[in-house]
């Protein structure tokens, strides 16, 4: 146990209160952005709220921002920890150091932590991958849309010029 104790002190707990704190700033700027950027870009789009509706029929509580409130529930609950695991580095982690329960403690948070942010990362995939689909939706609809207007340009021009004397 001495032997980590002194690993922590000497190795850990300075980049581990450093990261954490660099962290913590970075989600606190980013979350709204994040979730901002998300409602605009993809929860306010015509293919999700009708896609919304049609699930409603199966699902009448189903929440139209319901994945954009767990996403930023994931983001707050991540600053949060990883403000209390650089708290922890500064305070609890220099003050318990003689016990080792500080080291332990130190560790769990920043384990913790991690397991946070990878929750939020697949959560922003998903977000990503919807977000995604749907562009992709649309494009494929304005690509058929372009293409009907086309072609109807086209008959027109030709069939309603009539024949030439």
């Amino acid at each position: 146990m001495d032997e980590f104790v002194k690993f922590y002190e000497a190795t850990l707990r300075q980049p581990l209160f450093t990261g954490f704190l660099t962290l913590s700033g970075f989600l606190l700027s980013a979350t709204t952005f994040i979730v901002m950027q998300m409602k605009k870009e993809l929860y306010e789009r015509q293919l999700y709220l009708d896609e919304v509706e049609r699930l409603r029929a199966a699902s009448p509580s189903l929440k139209t921002y319901a994945p954009l409130q767990r996403l930023s529930w994931l983001l707050i609950g991540t600053l949060v920890i990883s403000l209390i695991t650089s708290a922890w580095q500064f305070t609890f982690g220099v003050l318990w150091r003689h016990y080792g329960g500080g080291a332990i403690v130190g560790c769990v948070l920043a384990a913790i932590a991690f397991v946070a942010i990878f929750f939020c990362l697949v959560q922003m995939f998903n977000n990503l991958n919807t977000w995604f689909t749907y562009l992709e939706k649309e494009a494929d609809k304005k690509i058929a849309d372009a293409k009907t207007a086309a072609a109807a340009t086209t008959t027109t021009s030709v069939g309603g010029a009539g024949p030439r004397t």
